[in-house]
């Protein structure tokens, strides 16, 4: 059975580096209220309609701790607890959480105890049923939406469980993550606008498309609405590609280590990032916001650069056998790796860090040519700043945890997948101490 587990923090909270001068002396300073860090100032300017506010402090200022509470996983067990593939949680009110098990094809409900409280829908193509899930997202009144790929469809549940509505969404793209809350009645999808088709797709914009759910009392059908262009795109041109021989396969991806402009939608507005500098803008209704730090840049080691060489390499060979290398990769990281927004507005930024050498499992593939084994990894830690803009402090997480897999509910608690010893998925919820407060 799942095990509530009280465990004393392992690291104390350490206060980091004393406060940077100011260079703005002349400029307001939020204080924060009750949440305010005392290592930390933030500096807010105007320039043009952009509010710009700043962060001065050092890189280990704001640390927090993670205090697990409840691990939720076994290696044997019931089904509903044996986890075959992790591919989305969602926190729900009262530190319940949803758990989407690709492998299973099971969408399940835990309590704040970690208990199995109900499995929503069932594997198949009828009204109510799964076959796998691009992402899912709560409204504000508990409705659950799956965006179902497979299905082509939106999914709409309500927030006992039972099936609601569905939308029918156009097929062909797939990619877990993919759904958030626009506002009350409606969902984001995040997918390519224009063309789906295979010439095209590669040269396709990014964005989000409006799911409208039906009106109150069933009055109207849902519908897709409008469509929101992102507000930074890929330069798809500084793509490693490969294409088969025949010209049938391709296969591309990222320069590792490169400035790539990120983007996400959540809270109903949309945040991004030109993925050189530390910089966050915020596009919602009102003045813009842009956040922004000045930290020093992680140099990326010999080890991760050759590692990262050989798996693309190897990977694009497969499509393309005479493929070789034709990029070069950065010598430092680029300061923000990822973006999201939680049920709060709060938005999480996963910064770069130092990568640590370690010894991988020996694989257990019997494959002549087996895929490299990277040697290198990151401790996986966010920084946190509230919907104005103010730093509410750095979270370091345990190693192992699965950075795409971090979701903060809108209070202070953290739910997230976490593998054990053994290598056995496990779904944890921490506590953040101190509150982690800006919702």
């Amino acid at each position: 059975m799942p095990r509530a587990v009280p465990v004393a923090a392992t690291n104390a909270l350490r206060r980091g580096a004393p406060l940077i001068a100011l260079l703005f002396a002349a400029l307001p300073i939020a204080c924060g209220g009750e949440d305010a860090l005392p290592d930390i100032a933030t500096v807010r300017e105007t320039l043009g309609d952009t509010t710009i506010v700043r962060t001065l402090a050092g890189p280990d200022a704001g640390l927090r701790t993670l205090i697990e509470e409840v691990a939720i996983g076994e290696l044997e067990g019931a089904d509903e607890y044996t986890f075959g593939s992790i591919e989305e949680l969602v926190p729900l009110a009262d530190e319940r959480v949803l758990v989407w098990d690709g492998q299973a094809t099971a969408l399940r409900i835990y309590g704040a105890d970690g208990r199995h409280a109900r499995t929503i829908g069932r594997a198949g193509k009828g009204p109510g049923e799964i076959e796998s899930a691009n992402g899912i997202a709560v409204l504000a009144d508990g409705r659950i939406g799956v965006w179902d790929g497979q299905n082509a469809r939106l999914t709409v549940f309500t927030a006992d469980g039972e099936y609601a509505e569905e939308v029918r969404i156009p097929g062909g793209f797939f990619s877990l993550g993919s759904v958030s809350a626009a506002d009350s009645n409606a969902f984001w999808l995040r997918m390519p606008l224009g063309a789906m088709d295979a010439a095209s797709f590669m040269d396709r914009k990014d964005g989000v498309r409006t799911v409208r759910l039906a009106g109150e009392g069933g009055a109207s059908p849902g519908a897709i609405e409008d469509s929101i262009l992102a507000p930074v795109q890929r330069d798809r041109s500084q793509l490693l590609q490969a294409t088969s021989p025949d010209g049938r396969g391709r296969t591309a991806t990222g320069i590792p280590f490169s400035a790539t402009p990120l983007w996400t939608p959540g809270a109903g507005y949309l945040v991004s990032s030109p993925g050189g500098e530390y910089r966050i803008d915020v596009h919602r209704a009102g003045a813009p916001l842009r956040i922004v730090r000045e930290l020093p840049l992680i140099p990326v080691t010999d080890g991760e650069r050759s590692g990262q060489q050989a798996g693309i390499t190897w990977t694009m060979q497969r499509t393309d056998p005479a493929w070789s290398w034709n990029a070069s990769i950065p010598a430092t990281k680029p300061p923000i790796r990822a973006l999201q927004v939680d049920g709060a507005g709060r938005i999480w930024a996963q910064v770069s860090q130092s990568g640590e050498e370690f010894t991988p499992d020996p694989p257990a593939s019997t494959n002549p040519n087996p895929a490299p084994k990277l040697t290198w990894r990151e401790p996986v830690v966010f920084d946190v700043f509230a919907p104005d803009g103010e730093f509410l402090g750095r979270i370091p997480f345990p190693r192992g945890t699965r950075s795409g897999l971090i979701r903060a509910t809108t209070g202070s608690r953290i739910w997230a997948v976490l593998p054990d010893s053994f290598g056995v998925d496990r779904v944890v919820r921490w506590r953040v101490e101190p509150a982690l407060g800006g919702g």
